[in-house]
């Protein structure tokens, strides 16, 4: 009788022909399912793991430093991902989550907080746009056409006297159901804003301060867009001129040689304004993170101001 001799088969072939067992890949996502993890997805309770064995303190992290006029944001995070190249977003799979939610919310706010910095000065307008008794629009997507219409306007008689606009604007739904747009808008003449706006009363806040920083004034954005969501209307409930100033951030690695400081210290001649710390652990990863603001001192602002006059001066004596 001869002997059957079975044949080997090939590794990472199944037993069909033309069917080839993917190789798993070294890969992270937000989500990891069964099927996920066989291709060599990694769920966030790896990265957790990770931190638990190596420590949080003796790990590589992200350092993002963005300069916005008197400000400086400070974003650190420890990511498994910066050395990952060609990993890109997937598919959504689902409605995004609660903790997505949040995660969303403060990116939003060090967005619009960094373009205000970078575009606006002292002395600058924050103002609310309301409605008067039964003139308030039906819908708040008639409301917002309300605000592009005045907007509009404003444009046009700033073209004519060679005025340069600049703006972020939000529209805000009341507990009741009451609607008014948030105005951030650089020195124009009151009398265009009051006049074009035919549909109820312009209240004028404090202008924007000598500080520099304004990051307040966006949490006033982002909950216009917060709501904005939670009622499903149609958009985004804010928008920004174009003109904005957006510098990008300088994004460095730094290494497990140089510890994580959780209690950093500030340049010379700026202060961290500790009410804008913030300091946790990322939803989704599991790895910590920490932001904070730091502001030009007072003195050193006067310095430049004085300097500033004097330039002014010696030019206009050369004209």
């Amino acid at each position: 009788m001869s002997q059957q001799i079975k044949k080997e088969q090939p590794v990472g072939t199944s037993r069909s022909r033309h069917i080839a067992i993917p190789k798993p890949c070294i890969k992270y996502s937000m989500y990891a399912t069964k099927s996920q993890e066989n291709k060599g997805f990694k769920s966030p309770f790896h990265n957790l793991l990770k931190v638990l064995v190596l420590g949080a303190k003796n790990m590589p992290y992200i350092e993002k430093i963005t300069k916005a006029g008197k400000a400086v944001f400070v974003d650190r995070c420890q990511s498994p991902r910066y050395h990952a190249e060609g990993i890109k977003r997937g598919k959504r799979m689902e409605d995004t989550k609660l903790a997505q939610e949040l995660v969303n919310a403060r990116k939003t706010h060090r967005s619009i907080a960094v373009a205000m910095d970078a575009s606006f000065h002292p002395g600058d307008y924050h103002f609310v746009l309301t409605y008067e008794y039964g003139r308030r629009p039906a819908t708040p997507e008639l409301a917002q056409q309300d605000l592009r219409n005045w907007l509009k306007e404003i444009k046009k008689e700033a073209k004519k006297h060679g005025v340069v606009i600049k703006y972020i604007v939000g529209t805000e739904i009341g507990s009741r159901g009451g609607l008014h747009h948030h105005v951030i808008m650089n020195r124009i003449s009151r009398d265009w804003i009051c006049d074009l706006w035919e549909y109820g009363q312009v209240k004028f806040g404090k202008n924007l301060d000598q500080t520099g920083e304004w990051s307040k004034l966006a949490s006033y954005i982002v909950k216009c867009k917060t709501q904005w969501k939670k009622n499903k209307c149609k958009g985004r409930g804010w928008s920004s001129s174009r003109n904005l100033n957006r510098p990008e951030p300088e994004v460095r690695i730094i290494s497990n040689r140089q510890q994580y400081q959780e209690n950093p210290r500030p340049w010379k001649g700026y202060y961290i304004d500790k009410e804008k710390t913030r300091k946790g652990v990322q939803e989704f990863t599991g790895w910590p993170y920490l932001s904070y603001v730091m502001v030009e001192l007072p003195e050193r602002r006067v310095e430049e101001d004085v300097g500033a006059d004097i330039h002014r001066n010696r030019y206009h004596r050369k004209i």
